[in-house]
């Protein structure tokens, strides 16, 4: 055996740090080593998984052969004989033909019995059996791949493909705003397939976007209906419920008399209309920043002067402004959607959206063949960094606009309550025990004050770490 100094040296990576070195065969020994293993060879930089590297490959060994049993010494066998009229028996000489039918006699004497012989052909018919069922079935599943489709199959593949088509045509003209044709493809497509979840699914989309919010509830009810794991109209269901809950809030039109409508009832009217536009708005800020939005938000923030279209348009435009990384613009808006009657707390979780927003688009690091173990880790380092780095800005920044949205008087509970959060985000853990320590002072339960000190001495002992 090769002394382990002359041997090939090995590193190996085991998931949080480099290992070794060692030899090939210490190597495979260590726990936790699989074929997936990186290693690397002393004095060289490329790693490569273990399974690819023929010298790490542990000998082949070959089967092993069982030993044959040497063969029965023979015996004698008594062979009868005719001597002077008198049968005898004489002892036949091993390896002879006479001795052949004695073998034969003392083999079935010795177990070959009528129930043994039952058995094997038993056995014998059961595996014929066996073989024909088998067969036949494979010639018929051969005969039914090999037949060709039916005019229904291929009816049925190409009305579905038909429908599907259809339904992006629709998406595409609701994209583009022309609703009315949106809606005629939809309601052609459930003529021909009335159970399509995915069909109604969409027509609720165009129907929710020309703000005919009941007729779009059932809409999505229906698609639920037919495909309960259709998140997408869960989601939606939920989304207008709320939006049919606030809009029973909203001051009612007068009911239509003969007489001209007054500036009253036009008024109304038009502040509904401007709701249900302001909404629509919203939802989009959520999932898109283009200029166009912007325009259409602004254009609205100018021209109406009803509190919850203000509200509305402000919180859009700030989720849009917080993407975009303009936290001077976004803090204004929130700071006039709060004005026109927003709650705080709901101006405060657009800084967390756009978090996550901003979170998702910085690359993941990916590992590919031919990368060190040190490359991927400072590739590793910076996407760390970045993401850190990125918490830090947004909350700062949601850290200024609390403060500017609650002056010193209007401190209350639920100030202190996303102060905590802030100073969380910041990593700032005395502050936050401060701030718990205040929210303890203002709480109006003494479980509500013990649980407030317990997260205070929490965040003390992250400080002290």
């Amino acid at each position: 055996m090769a002394d382990t100094q002359t041997e090939k040296q090995w590193f190996w990576y085991d998931g949080t740090a480099v290992q070794g070195p060692c030899t090939a065969k210490e190597l495979r020994r260590q726990p936790g080593v699989t074929a997936t293993t990186q290693v690397c060879p002393a004095g060289e930089e490329a790693w490569v998984a273990l399974g690819d590297c023929a010298e790490l490959r542990p000998p082949a060994v070959p089967p092993a052969v069982p030993p044959v049993a040497p063969p029965p010494k023979r015996k004698p066998v008594a062979v009868p004989t005719v001597a002077n009229g008198t049968i005898t028996a004489k002892p036949a000489v091993a390896g002879s033909t006479v001795a052949a039918p004695a073998r034969m006699n003392a083999g079935v004497a010795g177990g070959m019995t009528q129930k043994t012989w039952l058995v094997v052909l038993l056995v014998v018919l059961a595996g014929g059996g066996i073989w024909w069922y088998w067969s036949q079935r494979a010639a018929t599943g051969a005969a039914v791949a090999a037949a060709p489709a039916t005019d229904e199959d291929e009816d049925e593949d190409s009305g579905e493909a038909d429908a599907a088509a259809q339904l992006r045509e629709a998406d595409n003209e609701l994209t583009n705003d022309n609703l009315r044709k949106a809606e005629d493809i939809c309601r052609a497509v459930l003529e021909t397939w009335p159970e399509l979840a995915a069909a109604h699914c969409q027509l609720g989309k165009v129907l929710e976007k020309q703000g005919r919010l009941a007729e779009a509830l059932a809409a999505y009810r229906n698609a639920f209906a037919r495909d309960d794991k259709n998140q997408e109209a869960r989601t939606a269901m939920a989304r207008v419920k709320k939006l049919l809950a606030d809009e029973e809030t909203a001051p009612e039109a007068e009911p239509a008399t003969d007489e001209a409508e007054t500036p009253r009832t036009t008024t109304s009217r038009a502040n509904t209309a401007e709701r249900r536009q302001a909404q629509q708005l919203l939802r989009e800020a959520q999932t898109s920043t283009s200029s166009a939005l912007i325009k259409k938000l602004n254009k609205l923030r100018t021209t109406s002067t009803d509190q919850k279209v203000l509200e509305y348009v402000n919180l859009g435009l700030g989720r849009i402004y917080l993407v975009q990384g303009k936290y001077s613009k976004a803090e204004s808006a929130l700071a006039d959607a709060v004005a026109a009657g927003a709650d705080v707390a709901t101006a405060m979780q657009y800084y967390s959206s756009a978090l996550e927003t901003r979170r998702a688009a910085i690359p993941a690091v990916k590992y590919t063949r031919g990368m060190s173990m040190e490359q991927y880790q400072t590739q590793q380092d910076r996407y760390t960094e970045s993401e850190r780095k990125l918490t830090k800005e947004i909350y700062t920044a949601k850290l200024k606009c609390l403060n500017k949205l609650c002056p010193s008087d209007r401190r209350d509970l639920a100030y202190y309550t996303l102060l905590v959060d802030c100073y969380s985000g910041l990593e700032e853990y005395r502050k936050a025990a401060q701030a718990c320590k205040r929210a303890a002072a203002l709480a109006s339960s003494e479980s509500a004050r013990k649980r407030w000190q317990r997260m205070a001495e929490q965040y003390e002992q992250h400080a002290a770490r």
